[in-house]
């Protein structure tokens, strides 16, 4: 049996991105496809000189949060 490892990788960000945001796997996937499989995990917003493409990457983890009511 043949593991492709970019499909393993994959997988593991998307489990990874369900954790840290708590959205659901098929959200998570259609998400980190946007951003070209790039994700980083941050304790609080984006460092000021990051500018506003990871400004706007790191918006999405508020996205996959259940509305608020």
């Amino acid at each position: 049996m043949s593991v492709n490892m970019e499909e393993l990788r994959h997988q593991v960000m998307i489990n990874q991105f369900v954790l840290a945001a708590g959205c659901a796997a098929d959200q998570a996937k259609q998400l980190l496809q946007a951003a070209h499989w790039q994700f980083e995990v941050r304790d609080g917003p984006p460092p000021p000189r990051a500018g506003p493409a990871a400004a706007h990457r790191h918006a999405w983890l508020g996205r996959c949060a259940p509305p608020a009511g």
